[in-house]
């Protein structure tokens, strides 16, 4: 399916990924890397910030023009398939599919959209504080200057 999103939409998506998900050289399997867990993290975050959707095709786009890497790693026998939305194409093999980012970058990124009234450390609350933050920055200082219909 075709992305509704144009060009300034997939550079705000590849500057994130820039600024918030570093590439990464490690080839670690977590579940935090996870291609799925980080296209719903993603997908979240720039919804919430950015009022943009994020489909699978952009993602892997975005991911593929920064040189990130995938790999994937066959699942176990017994494992059924996904079949939610998000996961309908990628998941659909029979492999998990990871990215090349810091599982703990996804995982913050996740904590920090979401409800930080949970965690107990008090340094862990501020970290996710700054982080949220920053998103709070990186999207009111989006320049949709570019897009369709806007004003010169």
């Amino acid at each position: 399916m075709p992305s509704e999103n144009n060009d300034q939409h997939i550079a705000l998506i590849k500057r994130f990924i820039q600024e918030f998900l570093p590439c990464s050289n490690s080839e670690q399997k977590y579940s935090h890397n996870e291609f799925s867990f980080v296209l719903k993290t993603v997908a979240k975050i720039v919804l919430r910030f950015g009022k943009i959707t994020v489909s699978e095709e952009d993602l892997l786009q975005c991911f593929s023009e920064l040189d990130y890497n995938l790999y994937a790693r066959e699942k176990p026998a017994g494992i059924p398939k996904k079949r939610n939305a998000v996961e309908r194409s990628i998941s659909d093999m029979d492999a998990f599919i990871y990215v090349s980012v810091s599982s703990t970058a996804v995982l913050d990124l996740k904590k920090a959209s979401t409800s930080i009234a949970l965690q107990k450390d008090q340094l862990k609350i501020i970290s996710l504080l700054r982080l949220k933050e920053q998103l709070t920055t990186f999207f009111k200082n989006a320049d949709f200057s570019d897009s369709p219909g806007s004003a010169p």
